[in-house]
């Protein structure tokens, strides 16, 4: 078995069994290890994840965003299947900071559709209701625009520019595991 548990106590939990019927269990982490009770530990093996760490030493190309120059980025890698996580970090950013604030929002959209445009009308629905919601300004087209991306031809590569160019990942994850995108952008 794989857990890669960091949010809950497994002591007095019913994982305990399950997880000891196992022949053995993998654990991404140090925390995770330690985590598991006496009970089941001989099974317990520190597996960590399998991910490509020179990718993190390596200089990318400048990107070179015209609404983001001279600002600070915050950006974050959102996907039409979590609305939550996404309308979490509209509402926070533009609850924080107006129009007068040197900052941006660079949203990453993982494309579901052939030319993108799903995705972008997506974001532009989503943060249009929030700033309606918000009433903060008399009108949604006082606020900041969001810097949207999403294209089915971006690679790898084009990500990591992404992750060296702007200055602070927001994650808008609600699930219990850590997508990719999270673990580069904490590297």
């Amino acid at each position: 078995g794989f857990l890669g548990n960091n949010f809950f106590e497994l002591e007095h939990s019913v994982w305990v069994e399950r997880l000891d019927m196992m022949d053995e269990v993998w654990v991404p982490s140090d925390t995770a290890y330690s985590a598991f009770s006496y009970k089941c530990k001989d099974k317990v093996k520190y597996v960590p994840l399998a991910i490509d760490t020179a990718v993190h030493n390596k200089r990318y190309k400048e990107l070179a965003i015209k609404e983001a120059e001279n600002t600070f980025k915050f950006y974050t890698f959102a996907s039409t299947s979590d609305a939550q996580g996404l309308d979490w970090i509209l509402a926070s950013f533009h609850s924080e900071f107006d129009v007068n604030d040197n900052v941006s929002l660079v949203i990453y959209m993982k494309p579901q559709s052939s030319d993108s445009q799903r995705e972008l009308k997506f974001v532009d629905d989503l943060s249009e209701n929030i700033k309606s919601l918000l009433r903060l300004e008399t009108s949604p087209e006082l606020y900041n625009r969001e810097i949207v991306i999403s294209a089915p031809d971006l690679t790898d590569e084009n990500l990591y520019e992404l992750h060296q160019y702007c200055n602070c990942y927001v994650s808008c994850n609600t699930g219990v595991t850590f997508p990719l995108a999270e673990i580069d952008a904490a590297d």
